[in-house]
């Protein structure tokens, strides 16, 4: 899926994909689980998925709706540190009623 997205994205070359998707795969902490089948994924681990979808291509702006919505603590933890680190290169805008979420990305 990525592979496809970072074809769309108008990445041309095979090798500048998988060099692509591997960083992304590394940056979201999903390299190990590459080979897995989406379906098989976690709560967690599609939504930092979705990160790395989201990132593909350098966008200037992210919008998040309802990051940790349903993820336990540690994941919560795992995605706020992930945002926080995006956050310092591209514009994060955040959607959530958790006012959790907005004083640990945000405070």
């Amino acid at each position: 899926m990525l592979s496809h997205l970072a074809l769309l994205k108008g990445i041309m070359k095979a090798s500048e994909r998988k060099t692509l998707i591997d960083a992304m795969l590394q940056r979201v902490n999903l390299f190990e689980h590459r080979k897995k089948a989406l379906t098989s994924y976690s709560g967690g681990m599609r939504q930092r998925f979705g990160i790395a979808l989201a990132l593909i291509g350098s966008p200037q702006l992210l919008i998040i709706d309802e990051p940790t919505a349903g993820l336990d603590p540690g994941k919560s933890s795992r995605c706020y540190n992930l945002l926080a680190e995006v956050g310092e290169s591209v514009i994060v805008i955040l959607s959530t009623h958790i006012v959790e979420d907005v004083l640990k990305l945000c405070g």
